[in-house]
């Protein structure tokens, strides 16, 4: 799955930490998204593209963070659920801070073990 220019939003609410990309290029507009209920001792994350019927829990994804995108490897068991090959490719554009803020957000959800840049 690749999402091209994507929009990267991501947040903590009501402890849960989630990350969303959104590319709007395609018709209909595509997604991927990921979160952990930080909360809860489990270490199983919630993944979702698209549309919900595309959604399941599983072990954290390893991720890659450049300056210009993100690369994602899924577990076998995630990406057949989602329906896609095991990894998701997303660029962007994102100033330095904002990257910074990514890369706490992703280690927040996945683990600094799962996170490189």
């Amino acid at each position: 799955m690749k999402l091209i220019d994507a929009e990267c939003n991501h947040d903590e609410d009501d402890g849960t930490a989630h990350v969303w990309f959104m590319d709007r290029s395609q018709v209909p507009p595509r997604y991927f998204t990921f979160c952990r209920d930080l909360s809860e001792q489990s270490s199983k994350v919630y993944y979702e593209r698209d549309d919900q019927k595309w959604g399941t829990y599983g072990l954290a994804c390893k991720a890659s963070l450049q300056l210009d995108g993100l690369k994602i490897r899924l577990p076998e068991d995630v990406s057949r659920s989602l329906g896609i090959t095991d990894s998701v490719e997303v660029s962007f554009i994102l100033s330095s801070e904002k990257l910074n803020k990514l890369e706490e957000r992703l280690v927040m959800i996945l683990g600094r073990e799962q996170v490189t840049r």
